[in-house]
């Protein structure tokens, strides 16, 4: 079977995204509406550096991205070193005590950063999610519909890798500290892993 061009797979990606922002939980929650970046009240015709790559996107690719949330206050801070928990690089805050729950009550996190595989002079641009959490009363399927948009704006972005912490620190169960995701927004294998390999496919 011959393989689809890259054409037809970015004709794919933009079906797949436009059927997601059409759906109800996107319109209700992931619409860019009432967003505040570092106290500023952010517009529809806005448009933002995203760091690392110096591209330039629109407010609802922002939101994708991070996936803010409507009425989210966003903070930006750059991190210049890396420590146990934490990478050197871009981090964005979500604050939205509505819909966000968790160890930090209200907050979710992520972060844009430059990683290296095993060739030092190889440097992957990555979406690391640092900190995602729902309120239980959260509408059903927002969490899928929010990763997967932001999966598809980090891809259309040229980020070639997303990483997922699932769990740590002392308010943590202890069997999901280190437990962690990695997917690969290229050709690459897309690994899962949960202290060993779960499950490795080639698209």
């Amino acid at each position: 079977m011959r393989a689809p061009d890259l054409q037809s797979f970015l004709n794919d990606v933009e079906q797949l995204k436009n059927m997601l922002e059409g759906t109800q939980v996107a319109a209700s929650h992931l619409s860019g509406q009432g967003i505040k970046l570092d106290g500023q009240l952010m517009r529809a015709d806005d448009i933002f550096k995203v760091p690392l790559l110096e591209k330039e996107v629109s407010l609802i690719d922002f939101c994708h991205l991070f996936s803010i949330f409507n009425s989210s206050r966003v903070h930006y801070q750059q991190q210049h070193y890396n420590s146990k928990d934490s990478f050197a690089g871009h981090y964005y805050t979500v604050v939205n005590r509505k819909l966000i729950q968790g160890s930090v009550a209200g907050k979710n996190r992520f972060c844009l950063y430059l990683s290296s595989e095993s060739d030092a002079r190889l440097h992957i641009s990555t979406l690391h999610i640092d900190r995602f959490f729902l309120a239980e009363n959260a509408a059903p399927g927002l969490g899928s519909v929010s990763f997967a948009l932001s999966a598809i704006a980090a891809y259309k972005l040229g980020f070639t890798s997303i990483t997922l912490i699932a769990a740590g620190g002392k308010q943590f169960n202890k069997r999901h500290i280190g437990a962690e995701s990695i997917i690969k927004c290229n050709t690459q294998p897309v690994r899962y892993r949960d202290g060993q390999a779960l499950r490795t496919t080639h698209g």
